[in-house]
């Protein structure tokens, strides 16, 4: 049986709606190890967008359910980081326990601190996944009942977002006594003594039973069900007018993700974590802006930071790569002796132009797995229906539709920063530039075309921020040698044999492929002079060839080229011999005859 390209599974590139989810299917970052997490110290699962953070969430539930058919792994995903159709799509998902968690501006507006609130939030799901489950989590006790109790009642409130007051819809508890003598919890007579309507609660209040809770939580009786608790990331952007607000709900998540883990060790309520997923971006954005209190500290300590990249990864042996591998396979569960080699050979040309083809595609991602999973999608959208392979044509086809989706990727990332409309000037800045440049060459660029701007007042706090971001890496201009931030370099190279280089993944985003002729950026060999070499010489122009970037390029100059100020030459064969070596520089590309037109004068024409 012959298969097809439209035939392989691409995925999705957001693991969250990925609903045929398989353990089989997924490959694991190369640093990844699933014993820190099940066995170990580790709850935070840090790492850009678009690494595999949430596809890794799933995993470990996917994982604890494989070798323990009683294990119970829920999630909590965040309202407001979906569409209406993609939360029925998620509340459709079979064997997951899914909660949905709503940080709308109307729910939680005021609060100046959210601690708390998420402790409640924890400890809620707690209670509903030991009720959903017949208790397999704590044992049914009055201990239990105490807690669950608590819990419920503080939980059924319409106003949780108030300042200075929680409301509750419902009559306060008992007071819950605690005999240490005999570590009994029991009911006592009388009722919290409130000072206020019975349908209100001060806040001051409700942080004294959330503390009247953490000493309840600590008396339960845990059972062998292994249990572990899932947190997806909360989104947010430098331009909403929440982000503050944004960034404290997350820190604070940070702060009881890594509280109730402690109590969870302290008690020894083995088999039992909640974890948390958190973009890099966030972690710094909240250092900048709020204060952090120490906070990557916490995290560094107990965080599993995801990384793609390998020594010597080229080719098949790439674990990136191998997801793109792995789709394919699908096809042939009925063989055996299929092999990610033969895939490589039979689905891929070797190369594509002078790059091995892997290299090409690899050279074009940021080492996330995202990035592979939409190279995969496009490919298989825009293949022919009898298409049997990833071939060169079909590669290309995809590139600017990819480059295009990869800025919106950059930008959504850059959001923890930068404002939407300072995120499009440094986009700006790039297009229709050079693809290697200096900082002299972009600071004068700047200059000339977006003079007076605040943004590029700096240009070196620009350049690191492209860095960092991944839009621009360091080139060496000797060896060809790449350093990128999403690569581990987190330094900036500097000195003269250093220049900038635009990532090839947003080359036609920002117009430069479009100038990208012969195998030559257009801007970077312009102004540069060159030695030719004569190869044919007719009554009005020479034929010439020249190497620059490591190829032989054709050009053509014109007689008048040749001709001094008033000169007329009449026949450049009187004055230009075969095997003559000229200087000259190049004027523009011309498409219909492939070839480089030049100039022996420093100067460019009307054409650019």
């Amino acid at each position: 049986m012959m298969h097809k390209v439209k035939d392989v599974y691409a995925g999705k590139p957001d693991a969250r709606f990925e609903t045929t989810f398989l353990k089989e299917n997924i490959i694991l970052p190369p640093n990844f190890s699933i014993d820190e997490i099940i066995k170990g110290d580790k709850y935070y699962i840090v790492g850009n967008k678009g690494i595999g953070k949430t596809a890794l969430l799933l995993y470990i539930c996917n994982y604890m359910s494989s070798i323990n058919e009683n294990a119970i792994c829920s999630t909590v995903l965040f309202k407001t980081d979906y569409n209406s159709d993609e939360r029925t799509r998620i509340s459709t998902l079979k064997d997951r326990i899914l909660e949905e968690l709503d940080v709308t501006t109307e729910n939680c507006l005021n609060i100046l601190n959210y601690t708390n609130v998420w402790k409640l939030t924890l400890y809620l799901k707690i209670v509903l996944d030991n009720q959903r489950s017949g208790y397999k989590i704590f044992e049914n006790n009055i201990n239990w009942n105490a807690f669950e109790s608590l819990i419920l009642r503080l939980s059924d409130s319409t106003d949780i977002g108030m300042k200075d007051r929680l409301s509750i819809i419902k009559k306060l508890p008992q007071i819950i006594n605690i005999d240490n003598k005999n570590s009994r919890i029991y009911f006592g007579p009388d009722k919290l003594d409130f000072p206020q309507k019975e349908d209100t609660i001060e806040l001051r209040f409700f942080n004294m039973a959330l503390e009247l809770a953490d000493n309840l939580f600590g008396s339960l009786e845990r059972l062998n069900t292994p249990y572990f608790l899932c947190i997806d990331e909360l989104e947010t952007s430098f331009g909403s007018i929440h982000f503050s607000r944004d960034l404290q709900m997350i820190h604070d998540w940070i702060d009881v993700v890594n509280d109730l883990n402690t109590k969870i060790q302290n008690h020894k309520y083995k088999k039992m974590k909640i974890i948390l997923s958190v973009r890099n971006e966030i972690i710094r954005s909240i250092e900048n802006h709020l204060c952090g209190d120490e906070l990557n500290k916490k995290i560094m300590s107990y965080r599993v930071l995801l990384d793609w990249k390998i020594k010597n990864g080229a080719n098949i042996s790439n674990p990136l790569f191998l997801i793109w591998l792995k789709r394919i396979s699908n096809l042939y569960k009925d063989q055996i002796d299929i092999d990610y080699l033969t895939i490589r050979q039979e689905w891929f040309p070797p190369v594509i132009g002078t790059e091995d083809t892997v290299d090409f595609i690899l050279n074009r991602t940021w080492y996330k797995p995202r990035d592979i999973v939409r190279f995969i999608m496009l490919c298989v959208q825009l293949a022919d229906n009898n298409a049997s392979l990833f071939s060169e044509d079909l590669i290309i086809s995809v590139l600017e539709k990819y480059s295009e989706d990869s800025r919106a990727e950059i930008m959504e990332e850059m959001s923890a920063f930068y404002k939407s409309d300072s995120i499009a000037l440094l986009f700006a800045t790039l297009e229709n530039f050079k693809i290697h440049f200096t900082k002299e060459e972009y600071a004068k660029h700047c200059d000339e075309d977006y003079s007076n701007n605040e943004l590029l007042a700096n240009i070196d706090n620009v350049l690191s921020d492209l860095y960092r971001f991944g839009i621009i890496g360091c080139i060496n201009i000797e060896t060809g040698v790449q350093k990128w931030s999403y690569l581990g370099e987190i330094n900036m190279m500097q000195g003269s044999k250093w220049n900038y280089y635009v990532h090839p993944g947003l080359w036609y985003c920002l117009g430069l492929q479009k100038t990208y002729y012969n195998g030559v950026n257009y801007y970077e060999i312009k102004g540069v002079p060159i030695i030719c070499t004569v190869t044919r010489v007719t009554q009005y122009y020479a034929f010439v060839n020249f190497s620059f970037s490591g190829k032989i390029h054709n050009g053509v100059i014109h007689v008048s080229s040749f001709a001094n100020e008033g000169e007329f030459i009449e026949d450049l064969r009187q004055h230009v011999t075969k095997n003559q070596e000229i200087l000259a520089y190049v004027d523009y590309y011309d498409e219909q005859h492939m070839n480089w037109r030049l100039t022996c004068k420093p100067y460019f024409s009307k054409y650019h």
